[in-house]
């Protein structure tokens, strides 16, 4: 009798009939290891329902949320997305999340659990709360790496959920941290047709630079601590400079004082999700990300998405551009252009973010300020005799001048200037249009026609014993420049 419930608990939970469909459901149990009675292992290249090890480190709420599943020696868990119904032909597909974990959370095949240890409970919240809604898809390592067999394990049970469970094959994603951060380029390297974004965290190699054109036109966003030694900041640096140089979409985050686990860091990034969101397979990527030119500038940019695919084609304004069949066009005047990709023999949906090519906006130079707590007159009060003027960080070029005087007194974001009279500055933008002058501004002579009146009815008051606080009467105040 006891072996007829063991066979049929098994039939069940998919452990004697691996093979049969619909293998993933988010009502399956979370049924606990016991070593006294373990499950029998599955067939090899078959996904079956698994069990795992319950690990109390790993504590966040919901997390028998993650199902238990098991392929060809790679124990993994699976998350639902929160609006997903199950049988139910609703027209809904749904991105997917893979996180390669680190070396550290590796483990046996019934113990599963530890994988979750580091962002688990981030990633189950992300979907709990309607951040991200998709699936969350954990696979475990049993030696602390993953390889070229996981990798393929990994597509298969891709297929398995674009077939039965609703994925969306144009937007599969990859993080991972440490090890499982060059895992999750060494995934994308492996299936670049399939992943829409990569985010690795610490985790990077000086080859990939070589390797650009495979990515450029995939999303990525590295996470890099500036005190880390494995990858070094500059190894991170050149693999992204050499994909920017290519025209790449890439953008890198430093955190200066972080070293090797800056991940829960990269994941509390208000932007992290949102930036998953928006990608899709089908979005092209304008190279350098150029799309918008000066009047009178030639139209000239090359859209791209990853090569590869079994079909191509292009629109403007909703218009099919007859022969633009590949993977990149080159657009040529203002308009808005978008396409779709071919696998076998169906197509995508057409680009839900498309490249609008258009005019630049003049950029606009914003006002000049003091740098700190200075004076505008000079000779200033505590004896100053120079000016520290300043713009905005962040442009690409920037210019000085005294006005009425052509020459170029200054390139920098700020300016030390040590005579009195009107200055002015200009900016540029990263493929930005010439900009006008700003308004003047006016540094003042101290011992000039209409000085500015000396300070008076300055009181002092102690806030300690060794510090004051001082205050000039509001007619003072005024008066001092």
């Amino acid at each position: 009798m006891r072996q007829f419930y063991l066979l049929l608990l098994a039939c069940l939970l998919g452990f004697a009939f691996p093979g049969s469909a619909q293998v993933f459901n988010p009502a399956d149990p979370v049924i606990t290891y016991n070593p006294n009675d373990p499950p029998e292992t599955p067939t090899w290249g078959t996904i079956s329902k698994w069990v795992r090890t319950v690990r109390s480190s790993v504590n966040f709420s919901n997390k028998d949320s993650y199902k238990c599943y098991y392929l060809s020696g790679m124990p993994f868990r699976l998350k639902f997305p929160k609006s997903y119904q199950h049988g139910v032909s609703d027209g809904k597909k749904y991105p997917i999340f893979i996180f390669w974990h680190g070396r550290g959370e590796g483990g046996g095949i019934y113990d599963n659990e530890y994988s979750l240890y580091h962002g688990g409970g981030k990633f189950c919240a992300a979907v709990d709360n309607g951040k991200f809604d998709g699936f969350i898809l954990v696979p475990q390592s049993t030696t602390g790496f993953f390889g070229q067999p996981q990798y393929d394990f990994v597509k298969q049970i891709l297929d398995e959920l674009k077939l039965n469970n609703k994925l969306d094959p144009d937007r599969i994603f990859a993080n991972g941290l440490s090890a499982g951060g060059t895992e999750t380029w060494e995934f994308m390297f492996r299936y670049p047709k399939e992943v829409a974004g990569f985010l690795p965290i610490s985790g990077c190699s000086i080859a990939y630079r070589d390797q650009v054109n495979v990515f450029k036109n995939i999303p990525l966003w590295i996470f890099q601590g500036g005190l880390d030694n494995n990858p070094h900041p500059s190894t991170t640096t050149a693999v992204i400079t050499a994909d920017q140089n290519a025209g790449g979409n890439a953008k890198m985050t430093l955190y200066p004082n972080g070293g090797h686990g800056i991940w829960n860091t990269a994941w509390d990034e208000a932007d992290f999700w949102p930036f998953i969101n928006r990608q899709h397979k089908a979005n092209p990527w304008p190279a350098f990300g150029h799309n918008e030119f000066c009047p009178g500038e030639t139209v000239s940019v090359v859209l791209g998405l990853t090569p590869g695919f079994d079909g191509y084609e292009w629109r403007k304004n909703g218009t099919l551009i007859p022969g633009a069949t590949t993977f990149e066009y080159t657009a040529t005047e203002f308009g808005t252009y978008d396409a779709r990709i071919k696998r076998g023999t169906e197509w995508s949906p057409w680009s839900p973010t498309p490249v609008v090519v258009k005019q630049k906006e003049a950029t606009q130079t914003p006002p000049l300020s003091i740098a700190g707590l200075m004076s505008k007159v000079i000779p200033a009060v505590d004896g100053k005799n120079y000016v520290v003027l300043t713009l905005p960080e962040g442009y690409t070029s920037y210019q000085w001048r005294k006005v009425g005087d052509p020459a170029i007194i200054g390139t920098a974001q700020t300016q030390t200037v040590n005579a009195p009279g009107q200055y002015q500055a200009n900016v540029t933008e990263k493929f930005g249009c010439s900009s006008e002058w700003s308004a003047p501004f006016t540094i003042i002579p101290a011992n000039g026609p209409n000085p500015p009146a000396p300070a008076s009815g300055l009181t002092a008051t102690a806030i300690s014993k060794t510090a004051i606080t001082d205050r000039l009467d509001r007619q003072s105040e005024c008066r001092l420049q």
